[in-house]
């Protein structure tokens, strides 16, 4: 967000300089992409999306817009939706698609903080945490256990 803060705030996109402003965000925005999440490929259809939120991130200076589009994209290659940007900390009704077993995980009323640890265990997060905790440990873990199996 700090990035793409610059260049919306940047001496050199005065508010005369709004289109030389998007060109920049656009390419910022699929640069952070390409970087952090590793979205190399933004469809034909994201980009049209992309580009109307950072117009209007132009126009009203506010770069939070062009973040959760920018959470859409990633979001989509995730298979992880969410509808909100924030909760006050109290229990969420959760609605899953997907795996049978994912769906059965997730569906129902849940504390938020529970949220966060089902994204983890659908994306084989929390596995790769405990092999780096066994690493840290040095105890030995096999890194893919049925690799030896042919």
């Amino acid at each position: 967000m700090g990035k793409l803060r610059a260049v919306l705030d940047g001496s050199e996109y005065a508010n005369g300089a709004n289109d030389t402003c998007k060109s920049a965000l656009l390419t910022s925005s699929q640069d952070l992409l390409a970087k952090y999440p590793n979205v190399t490929n933004v469809s034909d259809e994201e980009i049209p999306d992309l580009i109307t939120q950072i117009g209007i991130a132009v126009g009203t200076r506010d770069i939070w817009i062009v973040m959760v589009e920018l959470g859409h994209v990633i979001s989509q290659r995730a298979a992880v939706g969410r509808t909100t940007l924030g909760h006050v900390g109290t229990n969420v009704n959760l609605y899953c698609e997907g795996l049978p077993t994912f769906e059965r995980m997730c569906k129902g009323i849940h504390e938020i903080t529970y949220v966060s640890e089902i994204m983890a265990l659908y994306l084989w997060l929390l596995h790769q945490q405990e092999l780096e905790t066994l690493k840290h440990r040095n105890i030995s873990a096999l890194e893919n256990p049925i690799a030896f199996i042919d």
